[in-house]
């Protein structure tokens, strides 16, 4: 996934995104009926400010969204996140059906 407007801090969000120990905490999150970005967002708010446009958090939930998909899981609803988190709503994944 292309990430327009993050340059210097693409490779290391896709390296947290793709972090099989960080894959794993969204798959485990989803199953516990929670937004899978809830896992990644504190490690990307130290990243800067440019990490958290709409944008670009959009593009980050778009990435998530690929990545769980080829794990298997499919959207099935939204959630919130508590305060704090560098997203205040996210996907929450289930199997396909």
């Amino acid at each position: 996934m292309v990430m327009p407007a993050i340059h210097k801090s693409r490779q290391q969000v896709g390296a947290i995104l793709t972090d099989p120990y960080i894959v794993n905490g969204m798959k485990v999150f989803s199953e516990h009926d929670m937004p899978a970005v809830q896992v990644i967002g504190r490690r990307l708010m130290v990243l800067g400010d440019e990490v958290a446009t709409d944008t670009n958090k959009k593009t980050i939930g778009r990435w998530v969204r690929e990545i769980l998909e080829k794990e298997g899981l499919t959207p099935i609803r939204h959630g919130r996140l508590p305060p704090g988190n560098l997203f205040s709503t996210g996907a929450v994944y289930g199997p396909k059906q």
